[in-house]
């Protein structure tokens, strides 16, 4: 009776101790990016982008708030969609045209809590401040980037099973943002500045809703291990289209595997 008395004991605390979500959480991710565009400044092709995508970040979680902080770089190639890699040249002399993909996310973001719609489900609204930068070296055989700054208004919603099991999803759209893209001539020009700093000064726009028509969702689970320790997946993905100096569109999907220390 002793060791069943303990046994349950131990089960109680461990329930009490996991029903609430930690406040503190550190998390690694890892998994893959994959999307197609269409950037008519660059090419008439629509080029495909696959690449390798990680994570690192923190969140702190309150009854009433949520923060995170978040870094998320991506290596990979993109490559037009029906072609691939090209080869040029003749039988003296050849070169293949491959072009590599380069991906840096950086976002915080800070929720507070809405009103309950029940126990288990609840909503939060807030704002995210993030910045994504595209980079390859090849897209036309040329240099392309794109970077989009933006103020972002987010709405998220857990809805919580049992005591160890989270689902959340996530829908945000800009406000205001600073998108850069190279200019006209597709390459910048300065006397003062080197191409990186030419390419922000000469190609950067402030716009917001009425130009930039972007849609982020996200959706993820969770299953807390232990009191400290978390895993989970999560899915998200991104549309975009924006029209200056000529019209690019953009989707990506991506799919990460996470583990967590909480506290």
């Amino acid at each position: 009776m002793k060791k069943l008395f303990f046994i349950s004991l131990l089960l109680c605390l461990s329930v009490t101790a996991t029903a609430q979500l930690p406040k503190n959480e550190i998390r690694l991710s890892a998994g893959i990016l994959d999307g197609k565009m269409l950037d008519l400044q660059a090419s008439p092709l629509v080029y495909h982008h696959q690449a390798t995508a990680a994570a690192i970040s923190y969140a702190r979680r309150t009854s009433r708030a949520r923060f995170t902080a978040l870094l998320s770089p991506a290596l990979g190639t993109n490559l037009p969609f029906r072609y691939g890699e090209r080869t040029f040249g003749d039988e003296q002399h050849q070169y293949t045209v491959a072009s590599a993909y380069y991906g840096a996310d950086l976002s915080f973001s800070y929720l507070r809590s809405l009103s309950k719609v029940n126990k288990k489900l609840k909503l939060f609204l807030g704002g995210r401040l993030e910045n994504k930068l595209a980079v390859s070296d090849a897209v036309a055989n040329f240099y392309w980037a794109t970077n989009v700054a933006a103020l972002q208004a987010q709405l998220q919603g857990e809805y919580k099973v049992g005591s160890n099991h989270l689902f959340s999803a996530s829908v945000s759209t800009p406000l205001l943002a600073a998108v850069t893209r190279h200019n006209y001539a597709n390459f910048p020009k300065s006397a003062d500045d080197t191409n990186f700093k030419a390419f922000f000064k000469q190609g950067t726009v402030l716009t917001g809703p009425h130009r930039l028509h972007e849609l982020a969702t996200q959706a993820g689970y969770r299953f807390q291990l232990s009191s400290h320790f978390a895993f989970g997946a999560d899915w998200g993905f991104r549309w975009l289209v924006y029209s200056k100096p000529r019209a690019i569109r953009t989707y990506s999907n991506s799919f990460l595997f996470s583990t967590a220390y909480t506290f």
